[in-house]
């Protein structure tokens, strides 16, 4: 049942790795394979701090993906517009954050957490644009509330391409989660077998930023469970207070004339 007071026993502050480390564990994703780069979380006051823990909620941004399809047509392409790819990379980097995670003690659920921390955040931001990525709808309205713009999308071709591989070789990942067993599996395949998944691996794995550091071994294959089922939503926040945006607008709107 939700106090209508709750919040008033909390502040949002500046938070590190160790704060999302432990809520981490409450995601459905619960490895982070990229380094934060800004973290925010929601503490209790600290004539509260005896008897509520720190932190009771938690958000994560990080470097945004290089590219990503409903960006473009939400910006009209505006990130793809230089002719030198090195330099559209240099600007998504400098005008995107990306959010990875935002997550509650669940046994704080209910209070608002999410919703305060999200847009307390949101108001001391300088940068033109936030964006994420979520599998599913459950958490879409809260973002749009803060004034995120909702895209529903088709999963980049190598998810299904990825998972039909593991058919191939009779891994049905939608319903083995465990990854010891993915892993016993994969040691036991033939060699014919074992160089075909690897060869399909290296494909889906070049979609992400540094994902060649890992080896075939649990790392790897957690990495690959946390991918699947893949992110169906896209949702984008043009930061009101930062000039640079108006570039954006007006790009859309010359193409959209």
């Amino acid at each position: 049942m939700k106090n209508p007071n709750f919040l008033q026993n909390t502040r949002v502050v500046e938070g590190n790795q160790k704060d999302y480390m432990i809520l981490s564990k409450y995601h459905y994703e619960p490895t982070l394979f990229f380094p934060p780069t800004k973290v925010f979380k929601v503490s209790p006051k600290p004539s509260f701090s005896q008897t509520l823990p720190d932190p009771l909620s938690v958000i994560v941004f990080s470097q945004p993906f290089p590219s990503l399809k409903s960006r473009n047509i939400a910006t009209e392409g505006f990130f793809q517009t230089e002719s030198d790819n090195a330099e559209n990379l240099k600007k998504v980097n400098q005008w995107i954050l990306y959010l990875p995670r935002l997550i509650t003690d669940p046994r704080f659920l209910r209070q608002g957490l999410a919703s305060y921390l999200l847009s307390q955040v949101l108001e001391t931001l300088t940068i033109p644009i936030v964006e994420t990525l979520t599998p599913t709808d459950f958490t879409n309205n809260m973002y749009i509330k803060a004034g995120f713009k909702l895209l529903h999308q088709f999963p980049p071709l190598r998810f299904s391409r990825l998972v039909n591989s593991f058919k191939k070789i009779g891994i049905i990942l939608e319903d083995i989660t465990i990854r010891q067993v993915i892993d016993e599996r994969l040691q036991r395949l033939s060699q014919s077998d074992r160089d075909y998944i690897e060869k399909e691996i290296a494909l889906f794995l070049g979609g992400y930023r540094n994902a060649d550091r890992f080896k075939p071994g649990p790392e790897r294959t957690k990495f690959i469970l946390s991918k699947v089922p893949p992110p169906t939503c896209y949702l984008i926040w043009f930061n009101p207070r930062n000039e640079k945006n108006k570039m954006i607008f007006e790009h859309i709107a010359q193409k959209t004339d």
